[in-house]
């Protein structure tokens, strides 16, 4: 594993680098890593399955780029999915700016009791 491990993951940072790039998608490191975890956890899944089911008609480089591509494009596609339905986390500027209209609020409620 840890040879298959050495000899792949190089190939499959490509594969992420180069389609989130193709997407316009800037990915961060945890991000990269985030891929990285699903491309292996692919691999490994069912035992190997993926594996089993090389027939060798390309080489295995190959054939793991070509599925690599296919998770990272399937991952990609949800998460951005998840940030058009606003399931993700808001950036903490966007918090920051809520809470200033927050203290705004508070003000002109505070300004209306002087009024009254």
């Amino acid at each position: 594993w840890k040879e298959f491990v050495d000899r792949f993951a190089g190939v499959f940072l490509h594969v992420i680098h180069h389609t989130g790039h193709a997407r316009s998608v800037t990915l961060s490191p945890q991000d990269t890593d985030d891929l990285l975890a699903d491309v292996f956890l692919a691999v490994v899944a069912n035992d190997f399955e993926i594996l089993k089911r090389f027939r060798g008609e390309s080489s295995l480089a190959t054939y793991l780029t070509v599925i690599a591509r296919r998770i990272v494009v399937h991952e990609m596609s949800r998460q951005r999915l998840s940030e058009a339905l606003g399931h993700v986390k808001a950036h903490s500027s966007s918090l920051e700016l809520a809470h200033a209209g927050d203290r705004d609020g508070v003000m002109r409620i505070e300004n209306r009791e002087l009024v009254d």
